[in-house]
């Protein structure tokens, strides 16, 4: 297939995807799991949501997407749990009421233009997610690990894919194929719901909000925003151990998945790939290790 690049806003954005069927393999157990509790009151570690996803070995990638989705590879992935939404307006604020110089810009002013600049579905401030530049996610994440006395981190790339497939291997979107069918809607309805602003940007929504879960019981996997992962852009297959993980390497480009709030975002695969520059603001999704 031939890839067309498109580069806006520091994402790398690829041009039409042709839909293909694959098995279902069998899905895995899911338990939410209980974190530790909060600090000075303010910030409660259990907002944000961290669901624990078992270990196991999924296909990542697709023959249906673009090159850089090939080959699909087997990859294994170790226990971890990761928030069911994207970081929030409500949550950053508290955090900043305790650290206000963890992030040195007017995040809350950003996104109140962002909001005014009319691709937002404003319904409630708090639970709007916010957007980050990789190191002010890494500073959040390293506070938030003290906070709650565990490593908090952005997931790899191989463990955002495989949380969002939430155990349906091979599918093209968190709930499956186009002509599935969840919560009484087909998965083609969903989707066309998220890209209903195609030609123009994607709307922006409350977390949790609009579409079901995966079932991993995580939301916004398609769509919303695009979501930092900790690993650099390099070709498939993926290799933990091949400098793609290396954080520190501040310039590196590093994936952004879920796609969403960007001109041709429509796509809004699983295994899709974007780009994004360390300076440029996407959403965060951390993990939390074992």
């Amino acid at each position: 297939m031939k890839k067309q690049l498109i580069i806006i806003s520091g994402i790398v954005i690829f041009g039409t995807v042709t839909v293909v069927l694959f098995l279902v393999q069998e899905r895995l157990p899911v338990q939410k799991e209980r974190q530790p509790t909060h600090i000075n009151d303010e910030l409660v570690i259990d907002e944000l949501g961290f669901v624990h996803i078992s270990g196991g070995v999924f296909k990542m990638g697709s023959q249906s997407g673009y090159r850089d989705e090939e080959p699909v590879h087997d990859i294994s992935v170790d226990s971890f749990s990761i928030m069911d939404h994207e970081l929030t307006m409500g949550e950053l604020k508290k955090l900043l009421k305790l650290y206000p110089g963890l992030i040195d810009r007017d995040a809350e002013g950003d996104l109140r233009r962002d909001v005014e600049s009319g691709i937002y579905d404003l319904k409630n401030w708090d639970l709007m997610p916010v957007t980050l530049t990789w190191e002010e996610a890494s500073r959040v994440a390293e506070k938030l690990g003290e906070i709650a006395g565990r490593t908090v981190r952005l997931p790899t790339e191989a463990e955002w894919e495989y949380a969002a497939r939430g155990g349906l291997d091979g599918k093209e979107y968190p709930w499956g194929n186009k002509e599935d069918v969840v919560d009484g809607q087909k998965v083609s309805e969903i989707v066309r719901k998220i890209s209903a602003g195609w030609p123009a940007e994607m709307m922006v929504y409350p977390v949790k909000s609009l579409f079901p879960p995966n079932n991993y019981k995580l939301y916004n996997l398609s769509g919303n925003l695009w979501e930092w992962t900790s690993s650099a852009y390099k070709e498939y297959p993926y290799v933990s151990d091949d400098g793609r993980e290396d954080e520190s390497d501040s310039e590196a480009y590093r994936v952004v998945r879920g796609g969403g709030r960007i001109w041709e975002s429509w796509d809004v695969r699983v295994s899709l790939r974007g780009i994004g520059r360390p300076t440029s603001r996407f959403g965060v999704r951390y993990v939390m290790g074992h």
